[in-house]
């Protein structure tokens, strides 16, 4: 599934197993880490038959973008983490002793909705930007759940923020009222706001909590 995220969280992750792997491709396999923005960086090249100590298998966004640095994909692409380091293997590349337990990069360090159908997307005032997202399966990241009133309902709403995202990403699945408005907004550089209630959260991902009550909302509002 994919994440639409600007950046990773480069914090290591900490797991309490470990299995041994052996590199099974004859032109070898990447040894990879990743930088402080979440990019893929190769350490060195492992060679057919070496053997490495793991003891963490991931999968999500940070081993879709090791496969896409590679150039191999599969159907459950994932990265082992060699034990003492912050280097990983893709799991394409290597022959496993023993299975263990493979974790979700994307639902344990983000929170993350759905859009089931095409909602509406506000600014931090709780004014409609006049635009849509439009319904899709995309996981999106948000990074606050705070109340907002809104002046044209007279109400307090609830609201996820939306992280930044890519220009493609935009063009692909905001719908804006007019084209003038989508040049002017750029909602892709500084994210959005949008209805707790017109969305869903992924299961099992990162759950927020209220940066915010109603009644500060709604009190901030009539100041």
């Amino acid at each position: 599934m994919e994440v639409v995220q600007r950046s990773d969280n480069n914090t290591q992750p900490v797991g309490n197993e470990e299995t041994t792997v052996t590199v099974n491709d004859s032109l070898g396999t990447p040894i990879v880490t990743f930088d402080q923005s979440g990019n893929v960086v190769q350490v060195r090249n492992a060679k057919n038959g070496e053997k490495f100590t793991v003891d963490y298998l991931e999968k999500g966004s940070r081993a879709d973008k090791v496969a896409g640095y590679i150039g191999q994909f599969g159907e459950d692409q994932a990265i082992y983490r060699i034990k003492g380091t912050n280097n990983w293997l893709y799991s394409m590349g290597v022959k496993v002793a023993k299975k263990i337990t493979a974790h979700d990069y994307d639902l344990e360090n983000y929170s993350l909705i759905r859009f089931p159908q095409a909602a509406d997307l506000y600014n931090e005032n709780g004014v409609y930007l006049n635009a849509k997202m439009k319904k899709n399966h995309t996981w999106w990241k948000v990074d606050k759940l705070v109340y907002i009133w809104v002046p044209s309902e007279n109400k307090v709403e609830e609201f996820y923020h939306l992280t930044p995202f890519t220009v493609g990403d935009e063009i692909s699945y905001i719908q804006y009222a007019t084209h003038e408005i989508g040049a002017s907004t750029n909602i892709y550089d500084k994210g959005a706001y949008v209805k707790v209630n017109d969305v869903q959260r992924v299961e099992n991902s990162v759950k927020l909590t209220p940066s915010n009550t109603a009644a500060e909302a709604e009190a901030a509002a009539k100041k």
